[in-house]
């Protein structure tokens, strides 16, 4: 992976600025370890297991994905 992503981010609702991620989105997991919040805008523990593989990176955007099943904290 060289670090670029070419593909719409899939916003809930970007025409009423809801820019948490939907499921499907490329963001989802795709951010940087390094330097990352410990948490998102809307204070949740970050990462959490975007796509429940068991491994928890951090997405990048604002807002953590949260898919039902996974663990907030």
């Amino acid at each position: 992976m060289n670090g670029n992503i070419a593909a719409p981010p899939q916003f809930v609702d970007a025409a009423n600025l809801d820019f948490h991620l939907a499921a499907g989105s490329a963001a989802i997991e795709s951010g940087a370890s390094a330097g990352a919040p410990r948490s998102d805008f809307d204070r949740r523990h970050r990462p959490l297991d975007g796509n429940l593989d068991g491994v928890r990176v951090p997405d990048i955007g604002a807002f953590e994905y949260a898919p039902p099943g996974a663990h907030t904290r």
